[in-house]
């Protein structure tokens, strides 16, 4: 139904997701397939593939999932409808890194087969749920830690 979705500005690792519906409007139902192979490293769309029958819409979701840094990702993704001529839509987003006031560096000091646990707490002022992705990194060369 729209020819260009745009995701905004995203914080690279993260993600955003948004929905496209596609409506068939023929009498006869068609087998479909998107294109997304040269950019799979920043969006991706589920279902990929599949059959939409006759007078019915289905509705896509497509993530956009950055991994670095970028101003101006755009691409013009291709969907391959049975029977008819191609699809096209425009995908466009920014990628930004973390900002730095934004981060919170939490250190543990603990004796050696020990944990040690400690709270953060989080606000999510926007009205959509969060989904967190915790970093856990040590200093040096050699990753003592682990985490979920």
């Amino acid at each position: 139904m729209e020819e260009t979705i745009g995701f905004g500005t995203v914080v690279m690792n993260s993600k955003v997701s948004k929905v496209v519906q596609l409506a068939n409007l023929g009498d006869i139902g068609t087998r479909y397939d998107w294109d997304t192979t040269f950019c799979e490293k920043f969006f991706t769309v589920q279902p990929k593939k599949g059959y939409l029958p006759a007078h019915e819409d289905l509705n896509f979701e497509i993530t956009f999932h950055p991994n670095v840094p970028n101003h101006d990702i755009n691409f013009k993704i291709k969907c391959n409808v049975e029977g008819a001529d191609p699809l096209f839509m425009n995908l466009l987003g920014k990628c930004i890194d973390q900002p730095k006031e934004n981060t919170q560096e939490l250190k543990f000091d603990c004796m050696v087969r020990t944990s040690k646990t400690q709270k953060i707490q989080l606000k999510n002022p926007s009205a959509k749920p969060w989904k967190i992705k915790a970093i856990v990194s040590s200093t040096g060369d050699k990753n003592y830690f682990q985490g979920k």
